[in-house]
């Protein structure tokens, strides 16, 4: 949720800041105008990344991109919202708190783990039954006898 958080504001930024270049240039400049750090804002808005591709090395190739991007539709997304904030204030808290087992990933797959051994036990004889549970209360008394050495 923090990657999401920091992503959601990284795209709102490079937005503010592609709209404040294009306002100051009163969207009527011709792109050679626009400085190279105005173009990498640009470029990187119309893109939506942080950083623009390598081959982009010089000016002439920027304004090219941008000539080719400038009527094209940045990519869409949400901003970060206070209900947004919200859940991660609350998912902070509740990893501050204990932690269920349940809720883990861990949990959950031991969860099924644990429901696969029932579902297998289900289905053996009642001597094959006993004979499991033997060998567990076998198991169970060397742990025992073993954690009484430590």
């Amino acid at each position: 949720m923090e990657a999401s958080k920091a992503e959601k504001r990284e795209a709102q930024q490079r937005q503010e800041i592609a709209l404040q270049v294009l306002e100051q240039a009163e969207n009527n400049a011709s792109a050679e105008s626009f400085t190279n750090a105005q173009l990498r804002h640009l470029l990187c808005w119309k893109m939506g990344s942080k950083t623009i591709p390598g081959a982009l090395k010089n000016k002439p190739e920027k304004v090219a991109k941008w000539m080719q991007l400038k009527n094209k539709e940045p990519p869409s997304f949400e901003p970060w919202s206070e209900a947004d904030e919200e859940e991660l204030i609350q998912l902070k808290e509740k990893i501050d708190g204990d932690i269920a087992l349940g809720d883990t990933s861990y949990g959950r797959q031991r969860a099924n783990e644990v429901n696969k051994a029932r579902s297998l036990l289900r289905g053996l004889s009642k001597a094959d039954k006993e004979a499991f549970l033997k060998s567990l209360e076998e198991d169970n008394g060397d742990d025992d006898a073993g954690s009484d050495s430590e």
